[in-house]
């Protein structure tokens, strides 16, 4: 399968002036920031020296603290006003008065997939700006006639060569996280993983198309890998809900602490090679990252959810139609991963391998019960453990080892009197 063909960009003249205001953009924000320590400082304590010491092929740069530094540049260059404003490269207030769009900021050039610039994405460095509510750690250009947010994905263009050689792909939050992966694996002499973030938007179904047309997954599948922060949760969901349309892809999720992200690992002691780890071979799969969040949601409410009946039943009555969608060897595994999670939630308490029983239980139950009210629908593999056996890319993705909860099995009647074999026929079918 070959890269996703680029569109052929417009060529009218008005548009070819916004195409070339951004293309001025880039050569001036990069030749701002090796005269500002500052931020390249910044860049290299986050492990990103590497943007600041090469220009390709992410081209990086500064935008400058004054309020209309670029627009007096590009002025200069024979670029109205008008142009850069309908580029978004600069606002007019209501004042009347014109500023810079990006000012006091790290930019990352975004471009489509036939290399050119369309947009950037901003972000603060001082730990001041970062600190403040009312500045936006990230700005994002504004959609304009050449730039539609939620169309593109930071990194396909200048990954065109991983990418085509068939690495499969790693949803991730921001530029950072992808510059991150992206120098994981740039001197480690084998297939890796292709970061690639939305551009300041939640992943869309044209984001995600652009995805599943790529190469390495039909192969190997793709990996989520947001913060493990709320937000990086939701977008993990999201995420799990758009492969729906795409029910033969092999999804998982990498597992990262609350607050922390690929750009943050990388910074660690043996940073590069634990970022590795996480996205490789302590990936799961994306329905259990699912259920876990769920689950977390549900308890963080209710502290006492797994010690009452009705809190049981609740959290059963929720997982169930995640788990009923699966073919019967992923709902299997998601029945042992609950289990496994429970007992972790319930550990150092007495009564912990009861809770397990129960809970089990109650989801078997409530599996059977959704699965006989709910039309009967082909079961497609929609969150498979792993890549088909013994691909190239043997060491990414592969199939997690069993939880095996010891003395946990479905029982033969649910407490509500549905026999547990129905989930069995159901799910054979």
């Amino acid at each position: 399968m070959a890269m996703p063909t680029a569109p052929v960009p417009d060529r009218a003249p008005e548009t070819q002036r916004l195409y070339a205001a951004h293309t001025a953009a880039v050569a001036y924000y990069r030749a701002q920031l090796p005269r500002n320590d500052g931020p390249c400082n910044y860049l290299r304590k986050r492990g990103l020296g590497a943007v600041v010491d090469r220009d390709a092929p992410w081209r990086v740069g500064f935008a400058p603290r004054g309020w209309s530094t670029l627009t007096d540049h590009l002025n200069r260059q024979g670029f109205s006003t008008d142009d850069l404003v309908t580029a978004g490269l600069a606002v007019r207030g209501h004042d009347g008065r014109v500023r810079d769009l990006f000012r006091d900021r790290i930019v990352f050039p975004i471009r489509d997939q036939s290399g050119q610039t369309v947009a950037f994405i901003g972000r603060v460095w001082t730990q001041q700006a970062a600190d403040d509510a009312n500045i936006p750690k990230y700005l994002n250009s504004p959609d304009t006639p050449i730039y539609t947010k939620g169309r593109e994905l930071f990194g396909v263009y200048e990954q065109r060569d991983r990418i085509a050689a068939g690495w499969p792909p790693a949803l991730v939050e921001g530029p950072a996280d992808t510059l991150a992966v992206w120098l994981s694996y740039a001197r480690t002499g084998r297939t890796g993983l292709v970061a690639l973030a939305p551009c300041g938007t939640a992943l869309t179904e044209a984001q995600l198309h652009t995805v599943v047309e790529l190469p390495g997954v039909r192969r190997y599948g793709l990996a989520v890998a947001f913060d493990g922060d709320q937000a990086g949760r939701k977008a993990a969901d999201r995420a799990y809900g758009l492969l729906a349309a795409h029910p033969t892809i092999l999804a998982r999720g990498a597992v990262f602490g609350p607050g922390a992200d690929p750009a943050d690992l990388v910074t660690s002691p043996d940073g590069r090679v634990r970022l590795r780890t996480t996205l490789e071979r302590r990936a799961q799969p994306l329905l259990h990252l699912v259920l876990d969040h769920r689950i977390d949601t549900l308890t963080h409410r209710s502290p006492r959810l797994l010690y009452e009946v009705e809190g049981r039943i609740a959290l059963a009555r929720h997982l169930a139609p995640l788990i009923g969608e699966q073919p019967p060897q992923h709902a299997v595994a998601a029945l042992r991963h609950v289990a496994a999670e429970v007992q972790r939630l319930t550990a150092g308490q007495p009564d912990s391998a009861q809770q397990v029983a129960d809970t089990v239980r109650c989801l078997a139950a409530a599996v059977s019960e959704h699965l006989e009210t709910t039309p009967a629908q082909p079961l497609p593999a929609r969150s498979a453990p792993g890549p088909p056996t013994s691909p190239p890319f043997a060491a990414a993705f592969p199939s997690p080892p069993r939880p095996g909860i010891p003395g946990v099995a479905v029982p033969a009647t649910s407490i509500t009197g549905h026999p547990s074999a129905n989930v069995t026929r159901r799910l054979s079918r």
